[in-house]
């Protein structure tokens, strides 16, 4: 039977995948929010999308599409950074690499999402079922339910305090991945033409509206994420368009998402949240001053073990615990040291190279999932600790071999 064809069978698990994820997604930022545990439920979802996760990998190791050269590095980086936590701290090695915040989960969900989605688009580019495009796209629609319920429920009850990093690391996620396999199954063959992008454009609004209750939440980083994205994503969605009407595109919708953002949401973001400084006339904000108030005890943090880092290296220093330097890079040389950082930059550089040589700028998803990558390597960059969920989600997206439209393996 044509179902139990082995691509077939990884598609529909790529998409039983996909649903799970996003519905346990969704949860997560709920839990949060509202400072609740999982549930039995919840953590059976994750067993249930582990071993899903299993499966997809094994499916990616016969068909060759993973990238071996960077998982070495990483799997080389992981084990100083293991030795580091067991020596010179009392953390758990479950809680900084296995947790549903730790480094190794979302590095693995990034690469299961997608060989995911790769399998689909795979079945969809041959010809495959229009059945399975219409279920892909209509799970990406039904999963925005539970998220606008979330978002209706915290503006109608807004709590006081909110694990907003948590749930800004997986609202900024759950926008990517959204748009990344909406724009990828209505992309392909099956369609018979080239699709309108207003499943896009809706998926656009419906995180326009999540980047708003987040970022009342007290989060200001997903507002900095979606200033940035936004106009990569437009960009990217429209590239198949003449130059022409793509930036007639792209310009009508920035100036649409511009005063809507003036009129409903832009007052009272500065009016309550940390941006009101701006609100009120001054030019730092809050986050950001902060940030920049702990830049100078870099070199104190450093010096404490410079070849191979501590992972205390704040504390070690004499200072408070999480007053670590928020910068990807700079955090690496204090807490994983020179070599955790080289080993860190040799891996992202050899994604990086593989995908500037591979077809990624031939395909318009690949070019999106690029494009993004590059805008969470710079935002982390800039503003958080190396440990960032969306940052290790896209080092495992990447791992994976770019798509290449019109060939077909196994």
């Amino acid at each position: 039977m044509k179902f139990l064809k082995p691509s077939n069978a990884a598609a529909y698990l790529g998409l039983l995948y996909i649903s799970i994820f996003m519905l346990q997604t969704a949860r997560t930022m709920y839990l949060d929010a509202y400072g609740k545990q999982d549930s039995h439920l919840d953590l059976l979802g994750y067993a249930i999308n582990t071993g899903i996760g299993a499966l997809l990998t094994i499916y990616a190791l016969q068909k060759r599409l993973l990238l071996f050269a960077p998982l070495t590095v990483l799997g080389i980086f992981f084990i100083f950074l293991i030795i580091n936590v067991v020596f010179n701290t009392d953390e758990s090695l479950k809680s900084v690499l296995l947790s549903r915040y730790g480094m190794l989960t979302w590095l693995s969900i990034g690469l299961w999402m997608a060989v995911g989605i790769r399998s689909i688009r795979t079945v969809l580019e041959a010809g495959g079922s229009r059945r399975l495009q219409k279920t892909a796209t209509s799970i990406i629609y039904l999963s925005f339910l539970p998220v606008a319920w979330i978002i209706q429920k915290y503006l109608s009850d807004r709590v006081v305090f909110v694990s907003y990093q948590a749930i800004a690391s997986n609202a900024i996620i759950l926008i990517c991945i959204s748009i990344i396999a909406l724009h990828a199954f209505i992309k392909n063959k099956s369609m018979n033409a080239v699709s309108s992008n207003l499943p896009v454009y809706f998926c656009i609004a419906m995180s326009s509206f999540l980047v708003y209750a987040v970022a009342l939440m007290q989060s200001t980083g997903i507002v900095a994420f979606w200033i940035v994205s936004l106009p990569v994503i437009l960009v990217s969605v429209t590239s198949r368009s003449r130059l022409l009407i793509r930036l007639t595109i792209v310009f009508l919708m920035l100036v649409l998402i511009y005063w809507i953002s003036v009129e409903f949401f832009v007052a009272d973001i500065l009016a309550n949240t940390r941006l009101k400084n701006l609100n009120d006339g001054l030019s730092s904000v809050d986050s950001l001053q902060t940030r920049t108030e702990l830049l100078p005890g870099f070199f104190r943090q450093f010096q404490i073990a410079p070849v191979f880092g501590d992972y205390h290296a704040e504390v070690s220093a004499g200072f408070k615990k999480g007053e670590y330097i928020h910068s990807l890079p700079l955090s690496l040389l204090t807490h994983s040291g020179v070599a955790g950082f080289f080993l860190m930059l040799l891996s992202w550089l050899i994604l990086y190279i593989d995908k500037i040589k591979s077809t990624v700028f031939t395909d318009s998803n690949n070019l999106l999932a690029f494009r993004l990558f590059l805008v969470i390597s710079g935002l982390a960059s800039i503003y958080v600790f190396f440990d960032w969920a969306p940052f290790w989600f896209f080092l495992g997206y990447m791992c994976v071999k770019a798509y290449r439209p019109g060939y077909i393996r196994g």
